[in-house]
């Protein structure tokens, strides 16, 4: 081809051109074929020029989409978003395990673990877990103590008031699953008197009781059991003495007092020693 002779096309038409050829016509599919002749430069329009003529059958490509809610350029800028109206967070001021209790409930081991929370009343301990220490009867508390224990076995060849009352307190001819279910009666007395309820003063001035509590089981272990008829809970056997009163059952399952069970034994008990001279004997939680 002679150069000289050729035909100089600006850059801008040629540009153009090549968009136009690549949009589809008024009314085409998507991806067909328009016409095999290239328009002239007297043809061809800018790719967003939407004042072409009536000729003009391109199409003008949809603007840049923006982020959400993007109103497209030129809009008004709608400034920033409102907050969001989110609640305040409140912060748990409630009562929580010390480090020493927090210990003592990781060593005793998952099949214990429901026995530090002091709201829940059945927990369940599974009977292949191993029977523990006799010394674990009393993981110790602050201020407060529990210094006794004794399991009713409730089966005809059981250990029972009166006809072997020593053997009530002999941790070695518990069964396991009462021994077990006393361990977490000690544990869960741990952690209720860890924040102890503000009604034990009261009723250690109004009352010729000192303080004392004493890990009390019903055990319902053995198949032969009789009916069930105790349940978990507090009751004073005497003036100086709260039974502090646990349930075992033959499948694992243990009852325990609870934080809510106390209090409302110490207003029964407060009321009953300011009726009878500081006597507490026969409170017990409703």
């Amino acid at each position: 081809m002679n150069v000289s002779s050729a035909k100089i096309v600006p850059l801008a038409i040629v540009s153009s051109m090549i968009l136009a050829s690549c949009t589809p016509a008024a009314g085409g599919r998507s991806g067909g074929s328009g016409s095999d002749d290239a328009p002239d430069a007297s043809q061809t329009t800018g790719a967003n020029d939407l004042g072409s003529s009536a000729a003009d059958t391109t199409v003008a490509p949809p603007p840049p989409r923006g982020p959400p809610n993007d109103t497209g350029a030129g809009a008004a800028d709608p400034g920033p978003a409102a907050p969001l109206d989110v609640p305040a967070v409140e912060e748990d001021t409630g009562p929580t395990i010390d480090p020493a209790l927090a210990a003592i409930c990781a060593k005793m081991g998952a099949a214990y673990a429901q026995a530090c929370d002091i709201h829940t009343v059945s927990i369940w301990i599974d009977p292949a877990t191993p029977r523990p220490a006799n010394g674990q009867l009393f993981p110790g508390v602050k201020d407060w103590n529990m210094n006794g224990w004794e399991w009713f076995q409730k089966w005809p060849t059981g250990f029972k008031d009166p006809d072997a009352y020593d053997a009530l307190f002999d941790e070695n001819l518990a069964s396991d699953m009462g021994l077990k279910c006393s361990v977490a009666s000690a544990l869960r007395f741990a952690a209720v008197m860890h924040n102890a309820p503000a009604d034990l003063v009261p009723l250690l001035n109004a009352a010729t009781w000192e303080g004392r509590f004493f890990n009390w089981n019903d055990d319902y272990s053995h198949p032969t059991h009789y009916l069930v008829n105790t349940q978990a809970g507090l009751w004073a056997w005497a003036s100086h003495l709260i039974k502090w009163m646990s349930v075992t059952f033959d499948d694992g399952t243990c009852h325990l007092p609870t934080i809510e069970m106390l209090e409302a034994a110490l207003k029964d008990c407060l009321a009953t020693a300011n009726s009878s001279g500081g006597n507490i004997t026969g409170c017990q939680n409703p």
